[in-house]
């Protein structure tokens, strides 16, 4: 989630979490908000939006090779190890004024996720998507049928 406040100006939040539904297959929920530094806009006003943007993320992951790295002796089991995943995933910002840019996607991701002690997990993935842009200020309508979407993360949780 970015804008023109730049990386110092916002304070991101996320809550998540992530439930086994077997020893393979995950699904898991995550919901994202920026928090505004800065109150001022580029011209020198005061902007009201402490919140410009947020989203949210629904998806399922399947670790594959967990047999693989039990023979090779190296850590499995759950939330552990590589995954190929699929994200819906929704971003909104709020833009100049009282405009707001929906942008829905749907990705495909790759990624590892490796514990680090007995409540630290360490998660990095890459994903590539396709979706659109909505810009409430201009009817809804959107303003390219279909973009690619791409994303990098790289996270730490806390959990069991």
């Amino acid at each position: 989630m970015g804008g023109y406040d730049g990386f110092l100006g916002r304070v991101p939040l996320s809550v998540g979490a992530e439930v086994a539904l077997s020893s393979k297959f995950t699904l898991y929920g995550q919901a994202d908000a920026d928090f505004s530094l800065r109150r001022r806009t580029f011209y020198g006003g005061e902007r009201s939006n402490l919140i410009p943007a947020g989203a949210v993320g629904l998806g399922g992951r399947y670790y594959y090779n967990q047999a693989g790295r039990a023979r090779s002796n190296r850590a499995h089991g759950q939330f552990i190890g590589n995954y190929v995943g699929l994200e819906a995933h929704a971003e909104m910002r709020r833009l100049y004024g009282r405009s707001v840019q929906t942008m829905p996607s749907l990705n495909l991701l790759w990624g590892m996720q490796r514990r680090i002690n007995r409540s630290l997990l360490f998660d990095i993935n890459a994903g590539v998507g396709a979706g659109a842009s909505y810009n409430r200020a201009v009817l809804g309508l959107s303003s390219a049928p279909l973009t690619l979407t791409t994303q990098l993360n790289a996270s730490l949780y806390f959990g069991r």
